[in-house]
């Protein structure tokens, strides 16, 4: 008697396995999602990075008889890169009628707060300052005091070495997220955190041209793999893992919170060894002026750049890098976030970047192991990593820049005067006011992070004794 094997038994046997393989493979993935979503709300609920330390010159304070002529205060202007226009009519922007300088002051934090923008009208004689008024309610007022809002000279960081600036979507002109979204997501409102068109767009791209040539990832895939991942391998898990999470921020989240992260979050190229992360940060690193302050061919070159910071850097690959901006404008205009007109300017606009490159480092290094000798001295709050910490120095920048000129040019003239190569230095200059450094300049290069003379050179006090010897045999 053969044995003989019933198909239909065969098929029953089959199903059956089958269907407790769905099972068990659903019962992973219900438990993977509920841990993935506990997991994904933590992270996004609590502090998402770490902000580095600011460290600021002071601010400079202008009221009546104060002793400051126009061109000081100029200075100071365009170490803060204020514009120089015909009418003050936006932040960031100033003017100049003889003995009169107006600007619009940009808004800032200091240490009890916000400070407003505000238009700002100085007045001067013979070196001095005669009148401060501000601009509202259609009118000039006298004011007793105004304030400037201090140069930003450094970001410090510990470990991290991500530097950006934290932004609320509020304060992003709409232009811009039609902008980003024009370009990286265009259905970005009409998704759940992942586009199944886009995705297979981009497989049949890929599988025609034979390599990856189009990527299917959403604003919302891409904030997925850049903040929470932090992963670049390319691998299907890992796909799999961040179309999850876009599925699980979108179910969670608002489009505007989803947004303001990725405004944050973004990658934008290098400052030396920090990466420059968020469109805020880029903005002053590229264009050295606010976000909001960007023309609308400024920020498509920023949006260009999301594809490939370093294939499409404008320090690097000029020609590259406008080409990308040009093609932004050409979907922007497809787009109507601007009109043919605007389109026809703004493409014929040259780029204009500040370069940076190598600049990783602060303004005024001799002022600024001054500054962080006296932060590791103190006991800094434990918050400070999270929130980032405000520093406001004594530095007067405008003073600071002159001293390290005309130190060096005195360094010079003496080496030659003598026929010597190694002679060197230190200036400190303190303010009267507060008894605060204003200046300090620690070698005759003015960049070097080496030894710095103005703090570490052992020498005689000499004359500085005096007034406390004086002051002592006179009380």
């Amino acid at each position: 008697m053969s044995n003989q094997v019933d198909p239909n038994q065969v098929l029953k046997t089959w199903f059956y396995r089958s269907v407790k393989l769905m099972v068990f493979v659903a019962i992973i993935t219900t438990f993977y999602l509920i841990y993935l979503d506990a997991w994904v709300q933590q992270k996004m609920s609590g502090p998402k990075w770490q902000t580095p330390i600011k460290v600021y010159a002071r601010p400079l304070q202008l009221y009546p008889h104060l002793y400051l002529n126009p061109q000081e205060l100029i200075s100071e202007l365009k170490l803060l890169n204020y514009r120089k226009s015909t009418s003050v009519r936006e932040p960031g922007q100033y003017k100049q009628n003889d003995e009169m300088v107006t600007f619009y002051r940009r808004e800032f934090v200091y240490v009890d707060g916000a400070v407003l923008p505000q238009k700002v009208r100085v007045s001067f004689e013979n070196n001095r300052v005669t009148d401060v008024e501000t601009y509202s309610q259609n009118q000039w007022n006298q004011e007793a005091i105004s304030m400037l809002e201090p140069l930003l000279i450094s970001r410090e960081s510990d470990d991290n070495n991500e530097h950006r600036e934290i932004i609320n979507l509020a304060t992003v002109p709409e232009w811009m997220i039609d902008t980003l979204i024009t370009v990286e997501d265009k259905n970005f409102y009409h998704h759940n955190g992942i586009s199944p068109f886009a995705i297979a767009r981009a497989l049949l791209a890929n599988i025609r041209a034979g390599r990856k040539v189009q990527g299917g990832s959403t604003l919302t895939q891409q904030l997925a793999k850049n903040l929470l991942l932090n992963d670049s391998r390319k691998s299907y898990i890992r796909k799999i893992k961040e179309a999850f999470i876009a599925l699980i921020l979108d179910y969670r989240f608002s489009k505007d919170a989803i947004l303001e992260a990725y405004f944050n979050e973004i990658y934008l190229g290098q400052n030396g060894n920090n990466g420059v992360h968020g469109f805020a940060l880029a903005s002053k690193f590229y264009f050295d002026k606010p976000l909001a302050e960007l023309e609308r061919h400024e920020f498509a070159l920023l949006v260009a750049m999301v594809k490939g910071p370093s294939y499409y850097n404008p320090l690097r690959q000029q020609k590259r890098a406008l080409a990308r901006r040009d093609l932004v404008l050409q979907l922007m205009v497809s787009d109507n976030v601007i009109d043919n007109k605007e389109y026809e300017y703004f493409i014929q606009q040259p780029m204009q970047v500040v370069n940076k490159v190598g600049q990783g480092k602060s303004r005024f290094p001799s002022y600024m192991q001054l500054v962080m000798r006296e932060l590791k001295a103190l006991q800094l709050p434990e918050q400070h990593e999270a929130n980032g910490l405000l520093v406001f120095t004594g530095l007067d920048p405008v003073l600071q820049k002159n001293y390290e000129k005309l130190f060096n040019r005195s360094i010079k003239q003496l080496e030659k005067q003598h026929k010597l190569q190694d002679i060197n230095g230190a200036v400190i200059s303190l303010s009267l006011d507060n008894a605060s450094i204003s200046a300090l300049v620690g070698d005759k290069h003015a960049n070097s992070f080496g030894f710095n003379r103005a703090l570490d050179a052992n020498r005689n006090i000499g004359s500085l004794i005096k007034p406390a010897v004086y002051l002592t045999a006179l009380a």
